[in-house]
């Protein structure tokens, strides 16, 4: 046998051992290991390489290849309507800090809207699947309501020995395999994303106020209430994150019964909920018809910039701002009138919040009777 088929077929230990030197041992994601050698041309070389070789000869050489690979009848499998019921599989998620190994894209990386979460995926099989032989194993999860920025594979490192491959995109994450050991039990696995909620980002302002209010606790004159505004941007739509975890096997029960099954066990996580969402901003509403819900919002309206909502950075600020109004009993300040609006949206979960954009704003804004001012109600952005 010739030195590069003895170094094919030795097992993979002595080549990561031989790694320190000249020897480098490479791993790609393809479903058979590759291992590639550089042999250096020093005498310390050599004599790893003697070194290498007769241990591999005294040991006993084996192939490399992968153990689970699938026979071909299996693509023909089908699933016993039992086993996914015995496949008991469990998504838990938990909120995490970002991290620097956590970097998202420069668009992303100051979005206040991108959240780090940590998903912990586990399969824990019943007693009746005991000593069933795992032949392949992936797991799928489809995201919903938001985008993955980025991804951390979370699990210890020692535990996954064979090739995997991994594909992940702005919905998707893959990978393959999920199990680790070749017999059916119990494991987990954590993977660390970014996920940004939300839908397209949209420009607008944000009011900011000054003293509204004299020493003696009277109410400043409109022209002297310091109404500016500021750029704000947010976005369109908030919604849960949600996902469609799928971990899909190709078992081989123990026993001379050599028909194997190729199950799929689903659950649904949810990944980043509304209140997680929700930006800290505030507005005033009107209920509509009156002791009903909010579903007219107070907007702002000059010639220089149009209508816009009225959004307020603390619900302190919008209090103060609405019994400032109701005790002066105006509908203008300064270069702006004030109006209501009421949005125009399509059908959307009962919990999701939707944002109106500029042209729903101005396809139905009126001005503001001095009569509802009194009707005017401060809430969370967007809120009922």
């Amino acid at each position: 046998m010739d030195l590069d088929s003895l170094l094919a077929a030795c097992p993979s230990r002595f080549l990561l051992h031989a790694s320190r030197a000249p020897w480098r041992y490479v791993e790609d994601d393809s479903d058979v290991t590759q291992m590639h050698v550089v042999r250096g041309t020093s005498v310390r070389s050599r004599l790893l390489t003697l070194v290498l070789v007769t241990t591999c000869g005294l040991l006993g050489c084996r192939s490399t290849g992968d153990v689970s690979r699938e026979p071909p009848e299996a693509s023909d499998w089908i699933c016993p309507q039992d086993v996914p019921q015995q496949m008991h599989l469990k998504t838990t998620v938990i909120r995490r800090p970002r991290s620097a190994d956590m970097a998202t894209s420069e668009s992303f990386s100051t979005a206040h809207n991108a959240l780090a979460r940590r998903v912990l995926v586990s399969v824990e099989p019943a007693p009746e699947l005991a000593g069933v032989r795992v032949l392949s194993s992936n797991l799928t999860m489809i995201v919903f309501g938001g985008t993955l920025q980025s991804w951390i594979d979370g699990s210890n490192p020692t535990t996954h020995t064979e090739p995997r491959a991994i594909e992940i995109d702005r919905s998707t994450y893959h990978v393959k395999p999920f199990l680790t050991e070749g017999s059916l039990g119990p494991q987990s696995r954590s993977i660390d994303f970014v996920v940004s909620p939300g839908g397209v980002p949209i420009d607008s302002l944000q009011i900011s106020l000054g003293s509204l209010w004299n020493a003696d606790h009277s109410p400043v004159q409109p022209e002297a209430a310091g109404l500016t505004v500021v750029p704000l941007r947010y976005l369109t739509t908030y919604s849960r994150v949600e996902a469609d975890v799928t971990l899909e096997i190709v078992g081989l029960p123990a026993g001379p019964q050599r028909s194997g099954w190729k199950c799929p066990v689903e659950q649904r996580a949810t990944l980043v909920d509304i209140d997680s969402v929700r930006p800290p901003l505030w507005d005033i509403g009107m209920p509509d018809p009156p002791g009903g819900t909010r579903k007219r919002w107070l907007a702002l309206n000059s010639n220089a910039s149009g209508p816009f909502r009225a959004i307020f950075s603390s619900p302190t600020v919008a209090a103060n701002f609405l019994a400032w109004l109701r005790k002066i009993r105006v509908t203008r300040i300064g270069q702006f009138d004030l109006g209501v609006f009421r949005p125009m949206r399509p059908s959307v979960a009962a919990d999701d919040i939707l944002l109106s954009n500029d042209r729903d704003i101005m396809a139905s804004y009126t001005k503001l009777a001095i009569e509802d001012l009194e009707r005017l109600q401060v809430g969370s952005l967007d809120e009922p």
